[in-house]
């Protein structure tokens, strides 16, 4: 029977490390979007890989690890914000450049980046967890450091106004 990442990741074994950073890197970047750039996304990945590396503790399960990587990805992202003092997240050059350029040539994906841009760095972080990550409220809300009632109360929100924004879709 062949080991999946995790377990050879904690076994030390080189192809551990490999496999999870095949499966998590991308979402993780395209998670780390939402707060930066796609060139600075990159390196924040990176350095959550390293944390995972330097702290290599246990975890129950695959999405105990994926709660730790989403909220160290996040963590590293608002310290960065913090570092640059930029403030914004999904600015305009999103549209243009960002997430992935060839997923972006459809103008309704243009659209929908554009208007999930307007959304707070909270609700933009919730609809990315639950809707695109499949995150359950309870993972999300772990993720994010508050409870799933405020969870559910940021997805109304986002919603509505994603509604709003789409209205002529």
């Amino acid at each position: 029977m062949k080991e999946t990442g995790l377990q050879s990741f904690f076994k030390g074994e080189k192809e551990g490390i490999s496999a999870l950073v095949e499966a998590y890197a991308p979402r993780l970047i395209a998670f780390l979007c939402g707060y930066v750039g796609k060139a600075d996304a990159e390196d924040l990945t990176e350095e959550c890989f390293l944390t995972l590396l330097e702290r290599k503790r246990r975890f129950p399960n695959e999405k105990a690890l994926r709660t730790f990587l989403y909220r160290t990805a996040k963590h590293k992202a608002l310290n960065f914000l913090r570092r640059t003092k930029r403030q914004t997240a999904l600015d305009e050059n999103l549209s243009v450049n960002g997430l992935e350029e060839g997923i972006l040539a459809d103008e309704r994906k243009k659209r929908l980046y554009a208007a999930m841009s307007s959304l707070t760095e909270p609700a933009r972080s919730a609809v990315w967890l639950v809707y695109l990550e499949d995150y359950s409220y309870r993972e999300a809300a772990s993720v994010l450091n508050c409870s799933p009632k405020a969870i559910d109360n940021t997805l109304s929100y986002a919603k509505r106004k994603l509604k709003t924004e789409l209205s002529d879709l």
